[in-house]
C-alpha cells in the first residue's frame, strides 16, 4: 500500500486532524512510524500557539481524516478519550460515508465541513463551542446545523467556533467573553453560563445580527477574537481587541 499524501494539517492545543486521500488501491492508508505519511508531520512549521497548516493540491479522490495527540475531551473523534500518538482515522465519517473539504481545531474542539456543506463537531463542550445545544463533550462527530444553509467557511477558536454559509451569513457559538461571537453581553439571544468565568454562552449556532445585509464569504478565529470577510473585500473582527465592538478595514 501506498502511503496517503496530506492535504491539510490543522493542530489545537493538544491534538491534530490530518486530511489525506485514499491510496490509490482505494482503501484508507493508514500512516506508521516510520513510513513517510507519518514523518512528513514533523516537517510543518508552527507558530507560537502550536497551530500549523499545510495545503496541498486538490486530492483527485475523497479525503480521509486523521487525528492524533491530547484526546481528554475526544477531540480526536475517535469514539474514545484516550490520547493517540500517531494518526487515527475518525471512524465516525468514514462509516458514514463523510467526506471532509474543510476542517479546523479549537483550543479542545474540532469543526468540519463535508461534501454537502454541512457542518460536524466534537471535543470539549464547556462553553457550548460544539454548537450542538448543550454542553456535554462529543467523543465523536456530531452534525450541527445553520439554519439549514450550506456551510463553505468555518473556524474554530479557543472556546467559540465560527460559520459561514453560501448566503453570505456568518453564524457563531461557544464563548462570547469578550464578545467574541459579536454580541453585545445584554443580547437576549446569549444565555448566562453561570461559574464558568463568561458572561455569555450560545449554545447553537446562532446569525452574527450584527453583519446581517454584509455578505461574508470567509470567518477565521483566535484564542478570543473573531475576523469575518466580506465580499467587497472589508474585514470585521471582535472579540479581546476590539473590546467587543466590530472593526470595519478594506
Amino acid at each position: 500500500m501506498k502511503p496517503s499524501r496530506s492535504r491539510q494539517v490543522i493542530t489545537g492545543a493538544g491534538a491534530a486532524i490530518h486530511l489525506s486521500h485514499k491510496n490509490d488501491g482505494g482503501g484508507a492508508s493508514k500512516p506508521k512510524a516510520g513510513r513517510r505519511s507519518s514523518s512528513s508531520l514533523q516537517q510543518y512549521d508552527m507558530d507560537d500557539a502550536g497551530s500549523s497548516a499545510l495545503q496541498q493540491q486538490q486530492p483527485r479522490v475523497p479525503p480521509t481524516v486523521f487525528a492524533f495527540g491530547y484526546n481528554g475531551h475526544g477531540q480526536c473523534g475517535t469514539g474514545d478519550y484516550n490520547d493517540r500518538s500517531a494518526p487515527r482515522p475518525v471512524r465516525g465519517l468514514v462509516s458514514a460515508g463523510i467526506q471532509a473539504q474543510l476542517v479546523s481545531c479549537g483550543s479542545m474542539h474540532s469543526i468540519l465541513v463535508d461534501q454537502h456543506g454541512g457542518a460536524w463537531a466534537w471535543g470539549s463542550n464547556s462553553h457550548g463551542q460544539l454548537g450542538t445545544g448543550g454542553r456535554s463533550d462529543r467523543a465523536e462527530p456530531a452534525r450541527i446545523t445553520c439554519d439549514g444553509q450550506r456551510v463553505i467557511g468555518l473556524a474554530a477558536g479557543g472556546t467559540h467556533t465560527l460559520l459561514c454559509t453560501s448566503r453570505g451569513r456568518a453564524f457563531a457559538c461557544g464563548s462570547n467573553a469578550t464578545g467574541q461571537l459579536g454580541l453585545p453581553h445584554d443580547d437576549p439571544a446569549a444565555v448566562a453560563y453561570a461559574g464558568s468565568g463568561d458572561s455569555r454562552t450560545l449554545l447553537v449556532p446562532t446569525v452574527v445580527a450584527e453583519l446581517l445585509g454584509t455578505r461574508i464569504v470567509a470567518v477565521a478565529a483566535g484564542f478570543a477574537h473573531s475576523t469575518f470577510l466580506s465580499r467587497p473585500g472589508g474585514v470585521f473582527c471582535c472579540g479581546v481587541f476590539c473590546a467587543g465592538v466590530f472593526c470595519a478595514g478594506g
